[in-house]
Order: structure tokens, then sequence, then C-alpha cells
């Protein structure tokens, strides 16, 4: 009876130390799984980051080019002057405006001194 509780108790003994050597290898490959997570998770975050810059970048691109066909489509319809870049209508406004200040201050007696000054 002695030799076969000592024959049990070295059976469970062994067995205990396999167990033991098992739950090593299974700790050792958690550790292995979390490192390999946590640089995952870093290059995700290193990902999306480039990621949104790429997108800005080609956000700012695209206004860009839309801003040159605009400015090309208005010159090539004569909406913009080709010197002043104004539209025009904007310049021939303008040039009304300037007539009517200067003849307004012409027929109200004041010189061209006396329309500057106000100014």
């Amino acid at each position: 009876m002695v030799e076969s509780a000592e024959a049990m108790a070295l059976d469970t003994n062994v067995a205990l130390r396999t167990q033991t050597e098992q739950m090593r290898t299974t700790n050792a490959g958690i550790s292995d799984v979390n490192s390999t997570l946590h640089r995952a998770d870093k290059l995700m975050r290193d990902i999306a980051r480039r990621l949104a810059t790429d997108k800005m970048i080609m956000c700012m691109v695209l206004v860009l080019i839309l801003a040159i066909i605009s400015i090309a489509v208005l010159k090539g319809v004569g909406l913009l002057d080709q010197k002043t870049g104004l539209c025009p209508a904007t310049v021939r406004l303008m040039c009304v405006l300037v007539e009517q200040n200067a003849s307004h201050s012409h027929t109200h007696g004041r010189g061209p001194s006396a329309t500057h000054a106000m100014v």
C-alpha cells in the first residue's frame, strides 16, 4: 500500500511538472501575442495618421485644381480681364463711379484738391 501511494505521488508529481511546463509555454505564447498586438495597434495608428494626412493633401490639391480650372474658364469666357484680373463689368462700374465722382465734385465747385482732401 505504501508502495502504491509512492507510485501515485510520483505519477502526480510528473503530471504536475508537465502541466507547469505547459502553463509556462502558454504564458510565453500569450506574452508574444500581447507584444504583437501592441505593435499592431501602434502600426494601425500610424497608418491612420498617414491616411488622414494624405486625404488632407488630396483635398488641397483638388481645391487648387478647381481654382485653376475656374480661372481658366472665366478668362476663356471673357468674365475676367487679362490685365487686372477683375470682371470687365466691375472695371466698367469702377470707371463709371470715378467719372461720376469727378463730375460731381466739378459741378459743386470743388476742385480735385478738395475731393482728395475729403477722401
